[in-house]
């Protein structure tokens, strides 16, 4: 699986990641597809939340951003 979306805004964002994802992306490109799922979630989504925490999973390991780093 290249991306995953829990719970109930998965239903939101899953459209937008299809869209936008490739094999091919770099960080940077992933970041700007979680900005146009938060940007989804903000019209679509009934409940507003101030923060979000995004995991990032390498071959390295896992990086854990919040929204002011991305």
């Amino acid at each position: 699986v290249p991306f995953a979306a829990h719970g109930y805004c998965a239903y939101f964002v899953y459209s937008v990641m299809d869209r936008e994802y490739n094999e091919d992306i770099t960080l940077e490109q992933g970041f700007d597809i979680v900005r146009k799922c938060l940007a989804a979630l903000k019209v679509r989504f009934i409940v507003d939340f101030p923060n979000f925490s995004i995991k990032v999973i390498s071959t390295s390991g896992t990086r854990e951003y919040d929204m002011a780093e991305i």
